[in-house]
């Protein structure tokens, strides 16, 4: 949809929420939400890429967006893309792993990790004595 307000101006106030129902406002509205777009320079003209975002990318640490964001090289446009692409795959599986965590339906945080040590050594000192 936006594609065509890009491409056809008069589309454009089509994307006003007054011209949708409030089932069809939830939709546009969920897919802004899911989407982005990045503007790539190709001679002198700029274009346009709209794309999903993937439900992983909400978990992202916030740590490694900082470290990525600081570590990319900007000196030009191809070292800009060269070293994001090169930390895609890093991403992709931090992402992955942290969404694993997040839905497992046993959670280990680091507090339940210290509570069964704590309760192991008791059960271990309780077998000791007995």
């Amino acid at each position: 949809m936006q594609s065509l307000a890009d491409a056809i101006p008069s589309s454009r106030t089509h994307q006003q929420r007054e011209s949708y129902t409030a089932d069809q406002w939830k939709c546009y509205d969920f897919l802004r939400q899911h989407t982005a777009r990045i503007e790539i320079a190709v001679d002198i003209e700029i274009q346009r890429i709209y794309f999903p975002i993937r439900p992983e990318c909400n978990y992202i640490s916030e740590q490694k967006k900082s470290s990525l964001m600081g570590s990319v090289d900007r000196e030009s446009q191809q070292t800009k893309v060269n070293d994001l692409m090169k930390s895609v795959p890093d991403l992709i599986d931090e992402m992955n792993h942290n969404e694993a965590l997040q839905n497992a339906t046993v959670k280990i945080t680091p507090v339940i990790l210290m509570k069964l040590k704590d309760f192991s050594t008791q059960v271990g000192g309780f077998i000791s004595l007995t």
